[in-house]
């Protein structure tokens, strides 16, 4: 009894790992990739329990106990799943991560700024750095900017004249001006005319620097003579009741008299 029973379990785990196959091939050729996988995956378990509880069953099964072991233990290969988006851009809003993505959608992932902390501590002072170094002059050589440092060295920066440009466009002709036909000073002012008729006063002309004196002019004509016996004497005084500052007289020595008025005389200068 027992052995016909180890048979006929053998006999059984043999049609189930035969019956495993061919449902395995049929499910595959027959319903979807996900159903096939899923009646695997409940056949190999089906196997495996069977090849772990009897020695017999495990020999007849042969290679299929570890297949339907790596099964179980693996699973098989699920189905694709949806595309997914990438990140075309990131940018940072208000303090908020904001993520854009390539089919067009835009995330506020979150805050990402935090407010300003407090201010640390003062560092130590660093160590003094290496001394630097001056321009001593500059210069344009071949278009090119060339710099001498008061070390010595010198540098060619590069190229800063560039190429003379074309000719431009000739402009319009402007509008038709105005010439000067005279100019006149009148009363110190300046005075101009132009060649349409229109007459500007410009305005008074600024005074210029005083001129070198003159040559000495000719002698004048001769003065009154004072009849004999008298001698002139010139000085201030009254003449027909108007005062002269330059008059000339003519006094007597012996008495001291001038002699009597003989009126106006237009020869003498009045010296004022």
């Amino acid at each position: 009894m027992a052995r016909w029973t180890s048979t006929r379990i053998a006999i059984c785990v043999v049609a189930a790992a035969a019956a495993a196959g061919v449902a395995w091939g049929v499910v595959e050729s027959t319903a979807t990739k996900q159903t096939a996988e899923s009646a695997a995956q409940r056949q190999a378990q089906t196997v495996t329990a069977l090849c772990a509880q009897d020695p017999v069953a495990a020999v007849a099964a042969g290679a299929n106990c570890p297949e339907a072991e790596q099964i179980v233990r693996d699973g098989t290969d699920g189905t694709d799943g949806d595309d997914g988006r990438g990140i075309v851009g990131t940018s940072i809003r208000d303090g908020h991560l904001v993520v854009a993505y390539d089919d067009g959608t835009v995330d506020d992932v979150g805050r990402v700024s935090g407010a300003d902390g407090a201010p640390g501590d003062d560092g130590a002072d660093g160590d003094d750095g290496a001394d630097g170094r001056g321009i001593a002059s500059t210069s344009i050589a071949a278009g090119r900017l060339i710099v001498t440092y008061n070390d010595g060295s010198t540098a060619d920066i590069g190229r800063v004249v560039g190429a003379v440009g074309r000719d431009g466009t000739d402009g319009r002709d402007g509008d038709r001006g105005r010439g000067i036909a005279s100019v006149a000073a009148p009363d110190g002012r300046l005075v101009i005319t132009y060649d349409d008729g229109v007459t500007v006063d410009v305005g008074p002309l600024p005074r210029g620097p005083q001129g070198p004196q003159g040559p000495e002019g000719p002698a004048g004509p001769h003065g009154p003579v004072c009849p004999a016996g008298f001698e002139p004497v010139i000085g201030a005084g009254d003449v027909n009741g108007t005062t002269y500052g330059r008059v000339v007289m003519c006094v007597d020595p012996a008495s001291a008299v001038p002699p009597p008025d003989p009126g106006p005389d237009p020869d003498i200068p009045d010296g004022s």
